[in-house]
């Protein structure tokens, strides 16, 4: 087990050290080790998320030239034969759908320029009690400190995973459960990794990790994955779903569209365009 733990580390110094665009051969054989060989924890949970946001930056979709968005599938997760690179949760030629929960963490992910009309898309659950079946990337948090810190502070989605970690891992050895910290360590390594768009297919190791979760494990029935935000320094988590279960659970409730000004990350400072909570005929219908 320790030689297993040790690899992992090498494995993630490896990964980490990475600042280049992977040769083909490299990217090819990275997700044949994911797919076939490499191990992940296969403990979800079941969560209920009422609602989240998704930031599309008009002049991004195609023949759009930084115009109004009236069509709403134009805020869907867009079709899988626009998708020419990797994403941090999809492979080439796969359509994820990708959201937040706070409006600054999606303006800090996708960094739309000064000029730059965005819109602002909320999705809320069809049924309040429904939940979706998760996988949780994150950093597991030492549980004895946790606990201590339960009825003191508020408990961050961290230290509440881990605590439920802490309960799941009762089912498993003790080998067992350092194995399985270890691992979801180093997907939460992963996960956390800042890439450069000049080498955007690093983001391989991260879209064949999501890609065997969501759609080669657990059955298949799997819904979404949560990651924290690379880009906000407060690791606010990002969601990344399968698109149908966007259409099957959730409805689009509310569109705002805002101007982009120089150097403004606060969302109440932006003036605001349009809004609309109005759709007919899969269209907007601006106030």
């Amino acid at each position: 087990m320790e030689e297993y733990l040790k690899s992992l580390e090498v494995l993630w110094s490896k990964i980490e050290s990475i600042d280049f665009e992977l040769p083909i051969e490299l990217e090819k054989q990275i997700r044949t080790f994911i797919d076939a060989k490499f191990l992940i924890p296969e403990i979800s949970f079941k969560r209920v998320y009422p609602s989240f946001e998704r930031l599309t930056v008009n002049k991004r979709l195609p023949n759009n030239n930084n115009k109004r968005i009236d069509k709403i599938r134009h805020l869907y997760n867009p079709p899988s034969k626009y998708i020419r690179n990797y994403g941090r949760a999809n492979l080439k030629n796969q359509s994820i759908f990708y959201a937040t929960f706070l409006t600054p963490t999606a303006i800090d992910e996708l960094k739309p320029e000064e000029g730059d009309l965005i819109t602002i898309s909320k999705w809320s659950i069809l049924n309040r009690e429904e939940s979706l079946h998760v996988f949780p990337i994150f950093l597991p948090e030492n549980v004895d400190s946790c606990k201590k810190l339960t009825g003191i502070v508020e408990q961050t989605k961290a230290i509440e995973l881990s605590l439920q970690y802490d309960e799941l891992l009762k089912n498993y050895s003790n080998e067992e459960g350092k194995v399985i910290l270890a691992l979801q360590k180093f997907i939460s390594n992963c996960f956390s990794k800042r890439i450069s768009s000049e080498t955007n297919n690093q983001y391989v190791v991260t879209a064949s990790l999501a890609n065997k979760l969501l759609y080669k494990m657990f059955d298949g029935t799997l819904e979404a994955i949560t990651y924290p935000s690379v880009q906000d320094s407060t690791g606010i988590d990002n969601i990344a779903l399968k698109p149908s279960v966007l259409s099957q659970k959730y409805a689009l409730t509310k569109v705002t569209e805002f101007l982009v000004l120089k150097n403004s990350i606060d969302i109440k400072a932006l003036p605001i365009h349009g809004v609309s909570n109005k759709f007919i005929g899969g269209k907007i219908i601006w106030e």
